[in-house]
């Protein structure tokens, strides 16, 4: 019986634990890549099929309300929709992920991008972002948890292909009948934003974006939101801080950014699964909305 818990103490227990840990490691690193390195892949094939589009749609999932057919139409231009859930996880990840999607012949000859980032939103939004010590620091579990379950790695493995199937040649989000129904809404709670640290994001998005499409003038996005009682005084704060790091970013580049914040959802019945994540309906309505602002402005 001893030599049994020896065995299981000093052996077989370490082992497991090493093992956990080098999963960890690669959750959080090599499976995340090629998770989207398959996004990327279909999405490539589609933009080489639709032929040097001159506008396109980057940011989170929150961005999947914003349509590129609907785009598409009212412009008469080519878009396509290149958003990623949690813009990848980081920005290292994201812009990794807007390189591989489209060459640099490509992206040279895109005139017009909108970028919607749920991000600065939130403090801890901007921060954890880029930040793995932060993140573990404001939620110690991760340390514990991995990115995705073994058990979802494994299905994902087999599954991914045809779950992929959920956006269509335009990189726009398949809505099925069913995907919004019996989802439990949350209406999230934002915490008070570091106005210094969201600047220096701001600025640092805007280069990334003036690098990758150096002809292209970018809209910056402030998305549609279902808030709470006591949300709109803070987004006006994010909104000022924006609205002078892109004057401070204009100052020093030539591009043209325009500021848009697109005001909140009209009804929760527009809503998927929480107060950022439109609907099929309400993907109509931020579009169209978005168009009508961006109309105006011209």
């Amino acid at each position: 019986m001893g030599n049994a818990n020896k065995l299981i103490w000093y052996i077989i227990l370490p082992i497991i634990l090493f093992l956990y840990v080098i999963f960890l490691i690669w959750s959080e690193t090599l499976a995340q890549n090629q998770h989207w390195d398959y996004h990327t892949d279909i999405h490539s094939k589609n933009i080489i099929s639709l032929e040097n589009p001159e506008g396109f749609i980057l940011g989170g999932s929150n961005a999947n309300a914003i349509s590129a057919s609907i785009m598409s139409n009212e412009l008469n231009e080519k878009w396509y929709n290149l958003s990623l859930t949690g813009e990848g996880g980081n920005d290292k990840n994201y812009w990794r992920y807007i390189k591989l999607s489209i060459s640099k012949e490509n992206r040279d000859k895109v005139q017009n991008i909108v970028y919607s980032s749920a991000t600065p939103l939130d403090d801890y939004g901007v921060r954890n972002r880029n930040s793995y010590f932060f993140r573990v620091l404001n939620s110690p579990k991760l340390l514990f948890l991995p990115y995705r379950s073994l058990i979802s790695q494994i299905k994902g493995y087999f599954t991914n292909k045809e779950a992929l199937n959920f956006f269509d040649s335009l990189g726009d989000k398949r809505f099925d009948s069913s995907m919004c129904i019996n989802q439990t809404l949350t209406i999230l709670n934002r915490t008070k934003t570091n106005q210094s640290v969201l600047s220096s994001w701001v600025v640092s998005q805007l280069h990334n974006l003036k690098d990758l499409f150096p002809n292209a003038k970018i809209t910056f996005v402030m998305p549609s939101e279902y808030y709470s009682s006591d949300e709109p005084q803070k987004i006006e704060t994010v909104f000022k801080v924006i609205n002078e790091s892109i004057n401070y970013f204009m100052s020093i580049n030539k591009t043209t950014v325009t500021l848009v914040k697109q005001p909140p959802f009209p009804s929760i019945e527009m809503l998927c699964d929480d107060s950022l994540h439109a609907n099929s309906a309400g993907r109509v309505w931020r579009t169209n909305n978005l168009l009508n602002t961006i109309q105006i402005g011209n």
